[in-house]
């Protein structure tokens, strides 16, 4: 579903995180050894990408956000 979404609304996925990333999509337990592989990129909740999607639009991620 999450990919999906990525595409219908132009986004692209990578496997590779030292790539050119913004976003990386994972669980909270998963945050803090994930920003170490991307310091550029923003460890965010999957949920944002739904909720995205169920808007029709790109609402500000600041509320998903794994800090």
């Amino acid at each position: 579903m999450l990919k999906n979404y990525i595409f219908i609304h132009e986004g692209s996925l990578t496997d590779d995180l030292t790539e050119n990333v913004h976003y990386i999509l994972c669980g909270k337990e998963e945050a803090q050894n994930l920003k170490g592989v991307n310091s550029n990129a923003v460890c965010i909740l999957p949920d944002w990408v739904v909720d995205c999607h169920r808007c029709r639009q790109f609402i500000p991620p600041d509320e998903y956000f794994i800090l």
